[in-house]
C-alpha cells in the first residue's frame, strides 16, 4: 500500500489520463477498504 500511495498521491485530481491499479485481493477483504484508503491517500477520485 506504502508503493502505490507513493505513486498516486502527487498526482493531480485533473489528471487528463485514466490511472488503472489492478491487485490480487484476498477475498475475505473486501475492496471497500482499499478504495477509502486510496481516496485519503490521494487527489485522484477513486471508483
Amino acid at each position: 500500500m506504502e508503493a502505490l500511495s507513493r505513486v498516486l498521491a502527487p498526482l493531480p485530481a485533473d489528471l487528463p489520463a485514466t490511472v488503472l491499479v489492478a491487485l490480487h485481493q484476498d477475498p475475505a477483504n473486501p475492496a471497500g477498504r482499499l478504495m477509502a484508503i486510496l481516496a485519503r491517500r490521494s487527489a485522484i477520485p477513486s471508483s
